[in-house]
């Protein structure tokens, strides 16, 4: 469930342009998703990928991942084939 938020920003054009904002801005900032916790930070150009709390339901199904702007560009460009 790690990657779910891009299925779900492609289903949600108000998530999709939040993410979209964050990956384009120069600042650090945190989206919640409902299930995820996504933390975008400009410097190092990834987006961290947690559970929204260690309390959720689905905790221990969002295993923690750093993920580079550009891998999450082309994923939710429908890319899931390049190599990051």
């Amino acid at each position: 469930m790690t990657y779910d938020f891009i299925l779900m920003a492609m289903r949600d054009e108000k998530l999709m342009k939040e993410i979209q904002d964050a990956l384009s801005g120069n600042s650090e900032c945190e989206i919640f998703t409902g299930i995820h916790k996504l933390s975008f930070s400009s410097t190092k150009q990834t987006v961290l990928v947690e559970a929204c709390s260690d309390t959720s339901l689905f905790s221990h199904k969002i295993i923690p991942k750093e993920i580079p702007y550009s891998a999450v560009q082309k994923m939710l460009g429908g890319d899931w084939n390049s190599t990051w």
